[in-house]
């Protein structure tokens, strides 16, 4: 699935059971060129003002469809641990999370 991250950022998440927030940012990988994860604020029917990482493999989004919908539940998103986007994601953050959402490593 090809989106420009323009149409991404500010754009509303809707989980499989309703809205889980927007998108604020892109966390791209440098070596590959790639996004590696979302970065959603979570709306107010969760954690208000928390910003979590979910992974691209859960969008099923058309260009210029909207909300960007992820296969995910709201529980699954509010059990995201927080991030501070302003540090690098570790590997073990990254580890947590597929195993969290039963999707496969990148790297592999």
């Amino acid at each position: 699935m090809l989106l420009k991250a323009t149409k991404l950022i500010a754009g509303r998440v809707r989980a499989g059971d309703g809205d889980a927030g927007f998108v604020v940012d892109l966390f791209f990988d440098d070596a590959r060129w790639c996004v590696r994860h979302l970065v959603v604020a979570t709306g107010p029917r969760l954690a208000p003002n928390k910003k979590v990482l979910l992974p691209p493999s859960a969008a099923s989004a058309e260009d210029g469809v909207k909300p960007l919908r992820v296969a995910l539940t709201r529980a699954q998103i509010d059990r995201c641990p927080p991030v501070e986007t302003e540090k690098t994601v570790s590997r073990r953050h990254e580890i947590a999370q597929a195993l969290s959402f039963g999707h496969p490593y990148y790297w592999r």
